[in-house]
Parts: structure tokens; C-alpha cells; sequence
């Protein structure tokens, strides 16, 4: 088990003190720093139960987004609150995919992500002057499966024209 912003208590349980309590509900940094763009088809007007669409604004041929976080200054529609005090998503069960995929999560007893989820949650608390989540458990996260593979970097065969 590998913890960033922090480290595992040692033989005496000494070491940075893992959080308590669910970190993303008296922060926000994420859901007013980053542009939360995803597939139309998300939107409640062609998936029942899907993203209110009333809450979306389009963001490309195929791409809507959440009102609110396409321009500066950035703040998600559904975020409610105040950031850095106490925040929550009015539409959490009906989040969209960029919001399901951001894997910095409290499970009930201690904060959890992956790797570039915790980055980007770093960057996006420092957007704000807040410090990194301390004592965040780094490990995979159950990310639905591609039915195709990951390119790899000069791999990837690149379609020429036939001369």
C-alpha cells in the first residue's frame, strides 16, 4: 500500500494521522477548476435517469458539458456550497463520466484514488491554496475495461496513404 501526503504510521503508530472523514465534502476544488465535458448521450434527454440536460450547455458535435465549467471563472452548476468549507453535487447519483472517473474517493474509512486522479486533485486544491490531501491510499481503481487496447507511444501503427 503506497500513501501520499503522508506516510504509514510506523511501529509505534507514529506517521502522518490518515483523514476521518470524507475530504471532498469540505472541498469543491475540482468541481470549480476543471472544464467536465462528456458524451451527449449522457444527458437525461437521451438516457432516462442520465445528466440533466437542462444543466448542460453543448461543448462540441458529440460533447455536452456541465453549465458552469466551460468558462473563466470556473464553477460547476451542481456544486453547492461553499469551497474549502462545505461542498456537495446536487446531481451526485447522475454525475456525469468525467465526474464518475475522477477516483479520489472516501470509502467510508479512509480517502482512496489513483494515481493521476490524486494529481489532479492535488493541482486542483493548489489552484485554490489549499494543500494536498494528506494520508490519500494510492492503489488501481476498478475502471471499466476498454474493449480495445492502450496504444503505446511509437507502437501505434500510424494509417498511411497508398503512394
Amino acid at each position: 500500500m503506497e500513501i501520499h501526503g503522508g506516510r504509514e504510521a510506523d511501529a509505534t503508530g507514529i506517521g502522518d494521522p490518515l483523514p476521518t472523514a470524507n475530504a471532498c465534502l469540505s472541498c469543491g476544488a475540482c468541481c470549480a477548476t476543471y472544464h467536465v465535458a462528456f458524451y451527449y448521450g449522457e444527458t437525461d434527454d437521451l438516457t432516462p435517469g442520465g445528466v440533466p440536460a437542462e444543466w448542460t450547455e453543448a461543448a462540441g458535435p458529440f460533447l455536452a458539458c456541465m453549465k458552469g465549467t466551460s468558462t473563466f471563472p470556473v464553477r460547476c452548476i451542481a456544486l453547492e456550497g461553499n469551497i474549502g468549507v462545505s461542498v456537495h453535487c446536487a446531481i451526485y447519483p447522475r454525475r456525469p463520466s468525467a465526474c464518475r472517473v475522477f477516483h479520489v474517493d472516501w470509502d467510508g474509512a479512509s480517502m482512496r484514488g489513483d494515481e493521476d486522479s490524486y494529481r489532479r486533485c492535488t493541482l486542483s486544491r493548489a489552484a485554490w491554496g489549499f494543500p494536498p490531501l494528506q494520508g490519500v491510499i494510492i492503489e488501481p481503481v476498478g475502471v471499466p475495461e476498454s474493449p480495445l487496447p492502450d496504444p503505446s507511444p511509437g507502437t501505434t501503427p500510424i494509417p498511411r496513404k497508398a503512394a
